[in-house]
């Protein structure tokens, strides 16, 4: 008999994983790129200005300060940085199209979290760069997207988002 999760089964952990961070995750925007391979071309001289991004809005769960346990357990090595670990839901709502979509997070998306739920070691940043998947025992991999985040670099606010 093998070892692996049948389909309907992951499938039924993903639907209560969903219902349970829109139960109890925060509410913040996902911004995921859609021109990653067009600027990839620019390697160390790329810009976060030079990223085109969908926007979705979602829940989402935020370990502040991850111990170096559970991190070195989802595969995480992390020497003097503080860690962030994000646990994301597989479905988020498209801004612009009002729908719930499946959506592939990628490295160099990033989170806008409100202010009011950014502990004081991070107060002076809202949003957090997605930058390396965590990835655990294989039947969390297949149900949670786990996400290692850090601060994202300091941008210039786009003057469309800063009038919305």
């Amino acid at each position: 008999m093998s070892s692996m999760i049948p389909r309907r089964s992951i499938d039924a952990l993903r639907k209560q994983a969903d219902v349970t961070i829109d139960l109890f995750g925060m509410e913040t925007i996902l911004f995921i790129p859609t021109n990653a391979e067009d600027v990839e071309s620019l390697d160390a001289y790329v810009r976060p200005t030079d990223m085109e991004y969908e926007k979705y809005t979602t829940k989402v769960f935020i370990k502040w300060n991850p111990s170096m346990y559970r991190l070195k357990n989802l595969g995480l090595y992390v020497e003097d940085e503080l860690a962030i670990l994000v646990k994301l839901p597989r479905q988020c709502t498209n801004v612009k199209t009002q729908e719930l979509v499946t959506v592939d997070i990628i490295p160099a998306s990033y989170l806008r979290v409100p202010i009011e739920y950014v502990p004081s070691n991070f107060q002076k940043y809202s949003e957090f760069e997605l930058v390396d998947a965590a990835v655990g025992k294989m039947h969390d991999a297949a149900i949670y997207g786990y996400w290692k985040a850090v601060p994202r670099r300091n941008v210039e606010p786009d003057i469309r988002e800063v009038i919305e």
